[in-house]
């Protein structure tokens, strides 16, 4: 470990890699490289109210009746499906979605938390809103997940640092410090949280933890962020911007955090200035390297890199949700609508089956690696944010026909 500890860290970023392709022939069967390839024809697709409702019942429909709720897991993956699932509900209105919600969330009250780092904290969400809506036996698992976010280990300048206490000293020095990832895991439980204990200050260190991840994420040039940080002197983004190395997913963290944010924090808050302009500028740059499918390739400025599921659904629930709440101009509808069909195009039908295709496997902050970074099929997260974004698309007003 000490012979470790005396290696660059971009070297040991690298070796990590390394190691990560040596053991990509182990994975499981049905993965590929081709991303989110469009299963309908695209030139006579619609994303009509109905149709796109109908799907997501039918999506949701698919993942439930084949993953019992007290099999999965608390962890990120399945945070984002029942987020997903959860706001779902607020448009479907189905007895099944709501009682597998509840069921999930009941399995993990009664077999108690234990949360060592970020991806420990997403599941909560869903958990908050319930709560807000006055089911309380959930409170404790919203209690326990944000008390670890207020005390989770920081980088120097006060970061989250995504690892937290995670056990694994070997892992904690390959990789960088903060993720964006850590922000759509944790601050929108944070702002929901304050509105549960009406007390500002979860609600502040949720802002604050933006405004300090778009101060070191975001780039100048492209208007785009990369994934992660290590502070220091000087501090590193990894991948540096110079890279051009812009993953999806990780902008998709970023925007729909942005997005709910703004949804939460007042018009005085000191903090909602900056978030706003982060955003807007985010949404902006991300339009301008839209693919013409609606979707988004998994690196967003190399078009020769795969379309990858759920960045894209993450990117167009943002760009969605602000629409509807003003953030963003009217033109943003159009990018809204190709997405829309993009979305519905990269769903399998089969039989009563409506499978979610095309997501890349877990990705870490390896400019190599993105494009490489398999997919599959029916990931947990891949729906989740799936849902999400058709579940934000059908509250606009007049869904394009």
């Amino acid at each position: 470990m000490e012979n470790l500890r005396g290696v660059s860290r971009r070297l040991r970023i690298v070796l990590f890699g390394a190691l990560l392709f040596a053991v990509w022939r182990w994975l499981p069967e049905g993965i590929a490289l081709s991303g989110a390839v469009p299963v309908r024809d695209m030139s006579t697709l619609g994303a009509s109210d109905r149709e796109l409702r109908a799907l997501l019942r039918s999506v949701a429909h698919t993942w439930i009746t084949e993953h019992p709720a007290n099999t999965l897991a608390w962890s990120w993956g399945e945070g984002v499906f029942v987020a997903g699932l959860e706001r779902s509900q607020r448009v479907a209105h189905a007895v099944e979605v709501a009682t597998y919600l509840r069921a999930y969330l009941a399995t993990h009250a009664g077999r108690g938390l234990r949360v060592s780092w970020s991806d420990d904290a997403l599941p909560a969400l869903a958990a908050a809103e319930l709560v807000l809506n006055g089911e309380t036996e959930f409170r404790p698992l919203v209690d326990t997940v944000v008390d670890y976010s207020m005390h989770a280990p920081r980088t120097s300048s006060g970061m989250l640092l995504h690892l937290g206490r995670a056990r694994v000293p070997l892992v904690r020095e390959l990789l960088p410090e903060a993720w964006v990832d850590s922000l759509f895991h944790v601050v929108p439980t944070l702002l929901r949280y304050s509105r549960i204990t009406r007390d500002d200050r979860y609600r502040d260190e949720g802002a604050r933890q933006l405004r300090l991840f778009v101060n070191a994420l975001a780039d100048p040039a492209t208007g785009l962020v990369t994934h992660a940080y290590n502070d220091g002197t000087p501090p590193e983004r990894v991948p540096a911007f110079e890279q051009r190395a812009f993953w999806a997913r990780g902008n998709g963290w970023m925007l729909a955090t942005l997005v709910d944010a703004l949804s939460e924090l007042p018009a005085t808050h000191p903090d909602r200035s900056l978030l706003l302009t982060a955003a807007q500028r985010l949404a902006t740059a991300l339009m301008r390297v839209q693919d013409e499918s609606g979707l988004f390739h998994t690196l967003l400025m190399q078009s020769d890199s795969y379309l990858e599921t759920a960045g894209s659904a993450l990117i167009i629930a943002g760009l969605s949700q602000g629409l509807r709440q003003s953030l963003f101009p009217a033109s943003t509808r159009a990018a809204v609508e190709r997405g829309a069909r993009g979305l519905v195009a990269c769903v399998r039908r089969e039989g009563a089956r409506a499978v979610v295709t095309g997501t890349s496997l877990g990705t870490n902050p390896i400019a190599a690696l993105y494009r490489w970074t398999p997919t599959a099929d029916e990931i947990s997260y891949g729906v989740g944010a799936w849902l999400l974004a058709i579940s934000e698309i059908v509250r606009l007003p007049d869904v394009a026909k």
